[in-house]
């Protein structure tokens, strides 16, 4: 993709010739894979991703490509990177299912033409070359499982490390919830950190 600009989308192909060309800035490209096989997929950057990939002009200086799929197929993409499958419990591979799916279905970038990022700002997503059969068997095997908390998705959040104790979602994420509130992690070691600061430092710090 190159040049981009206000009123026109191009595609070129490796060697630099034109293969799609729109002068219209609110259309949109769709790539789908022509395998009769399964899975379908269609590389891009060198990358494997099943569904099918859309470019789409979303400002002057920019073109968005979102992969489109199915939930349980991009759960697929997920799940392995988010917890590892190394020595990995199958019932632990089954739990991170139900809180990616669960976090999934909250979608953060509707208002930008996609549901989800695919980094650690949402969950952090590489497609059909990351998948494992362990993971893919967790993630059908609790299919169509959410969490919920009076009827609606709860919030989940994950991470790699806690430092032996979590933290009450205000003091992170201003707002109180009720279960998610601060908890002992007897499964790892307590750790410390430690930062220096001048005191010029320190005190642009606390005003802010």
């Amino acid at each position: 993709i190159e040049n981009p600009s206000a009123g026109r989308i191009l595609i070129k192909y490796g060697n630099g010739t034109p293969a799609i060309a729109s002068d219209s800035s609110t259309a949109f490209l769709m790539v789908r894979s022509a395998f009769t096989g399964d899975p379908k997929t269609v590389t891009l950057n060198g990358k494997r991703y099943r569904g099918s990939i859309e470019f789409r002009k979303t400002s002057n200086t920019k073109i968005t490509v979102i992969n489109q799929l199915k939930l349980s197929e991009y759960l697929y993409g997920v799940v392995p990177l988010e917890i590892g499958t190394t020595n990995t419990p199958y019932e632990a591979l089954k739990a991170q299912s139900v809180a990616a799916r669960t976090y999934a279905l909250s979608s953060r970038h509707t208002d930008q033409g996609f549901d989800l990022c695919n980094t650690d700002c949402c969950q952090v997503y590489g497609g059909y070359d990351v998948e494992n059969p362990a993971t893919n068997n967790a993630v059908n095997s609790t299919d169509g499982i959410v969490a919920t908390y009076y009827g609606n998705l709860a919030t989940l959040y994950y991470f790699s490390s806690s430092g032996g104790r979590t933290e009450n979602s205000e003091n992170v994420w201003y707002s109180p919830v009720p279960y998610l509130r601060s908890v002992d992690d007897p499964y790892e070691d307590i750790r410390y950190w430690s930062y220096t600061f001048s005191a010029s430092e320190l005190t642009d710090y606390l005003k802010k």
